[in-house]
């Protein structure tokens, strides 16, 4: 009997060696798995930010402070506007190790984001990262933070939502509302950087942690970045032109990419007279697949006053084309007339922003 149980033993032993032996030879295409997946898709539209002007004592230059996230491929790329503080001009570095000069468009300080262009990105190959709405997050959902901790460029650390609502006071005075908290690895260099969820889509940049402690990260929602870009960078502000359409992300019970529409809410000026009517789902405007507000806004910066352009729309079931001609926005005369006396002419809300290249 004694002899019997230590033969099964010995067996037992060998079989968990085998096993232990077989499991240490996957292959990587065995050990992938959902974060791995989401990474791949992900890591390339995160970029890291680098100090190119010297502090007070002459150092700093060369360093990285931040991250960020490429938003259009055309070379706009957001971070925090604490990042960027000041400067007129950060150094970018993408993932492959390409060195690039990024140029302030707008700092916004109330919601600490920022916007940065990068010349003659039709060279670059830049990938945009992929944004979804926050607003189905989900209390335990895993997110996934690629940043520059410590000057550790494109770093990634993942971890959970802890809490769907954080307001969040800074020394000064300065509030931030409504942001998530994750228990993602974020450390000094993390700011600006992109948080993303399982399917590898945006849902958030980084803004803060919560000093002497491990576990408290904070980010921006995507649905707050989504109405600050759509309004910094759109058609009004960049060119001039209006388009009449104002619309709200509906997300769908099903799965996919197909999964978050822009449903129309109003309609004036030239969307009226193209027949796009409220409730239409807005899917494309030219080739552009139209997801977000902000979606909206960048499929027309190519297009200037008088310009017609296709749009492809979901109504009662069935898709339409209609045709949409751009219109010359103007301020109105009283309005137009007060900002004229106080700027020599000049509307200081076009002066901040860098027009978009064509491709």
């Amino acid at each position: 009997m004694y002899l019997s149980n230590k033969l099964f033993v010995s067996r037992t032993f060998v079989a968990l060696i085998a096993l232990v032996a077989l499991s240490s030879a996957l292959s990587a295409a065995e050990r992938e798995d959902e974060v791995t997946r989401a990474v791949a898709k992900a890591k390339d539209s995160a970029v890291a930010i680098v100090q190119l002007t010297a502090n007070e004592d002459g150092s700093g230059v060369g360093n990285i402070i931040g991250g960020g996230a490429i938003i259009d491929r055309r070379g706009y790329i957001l971070t925090n506007a604490h990042v960027v503080g000041d400067e007129s001009a950060v150094g970018i570095l993408l993932t492959d190790g390409t060195e690039l000069v990024g140029y302030t468009v707008f700092t916004d300080k109330a919601n600490d984001l920022a916007v940065l262009h990068v010349r003659r990105p039709g060279l670059l190959k830049l990938k945009e990262a992929v944004m979804a709405s926050s607003s189905d997050l989900m209390l335990g959902e895993r997110t996934i933070v690629i940043g520059s901790p410590r000057g550790k460029e494109h770093s990634v650390s993942f971890g959970r939502i802890s809490s769907l609502s954080r307001r969040l006071d800074f020394a000064g005075g300065k509030v931030l509302e409504d942001t998530v908290q994750t228990d993602a690895a974020i450390n000094p260099g993390n700011s600006g950087g992109p948080v993303f969820n399982i399917n590898g889509e945006f849902i958030g940049t980084v803004v803060a942690r919560t000093n002497n402690s491990t576990g408290l990260g904070y980010f921006i929602k995507s649905d707050t970045v989504d109405k600050v870009l759509s309004e910094k960078l759109g058609t009004a502000s960049l060119n001039k032109t209006v388009h009449g359409i104002t619309g709200t992300v509906k997300l769908l019970k099903k799965e996919g990419k197909d999964r978050q529409q822009l449903v129309v809410e109003t309609v004036s000026g030239p969307a009226e007279a193209a027949g796009l009517k409220p409730k239409d789902v807005l899917l494309k405007v030219g080739e552009q697949n139209v997801r977000s507000r902000f979606d909206l806004e960048r499929s027309l910066w190519q297009f200037k006053a008088d310009d017609e352009v296709n749009l492809t729309v979901l109504r009662e079931g069935k898709q339409h084309e209609l045709k949409l001609k751009i219109a010359k926005w103007k301020l109105p005369k009283e309005v137009s007339k007060a900002v004229g006396s106080l700027s020599g002419g000049f509307i200081p809300f076009f002066m901040d922003v860098v027009p978009p290249e064509k491709k």
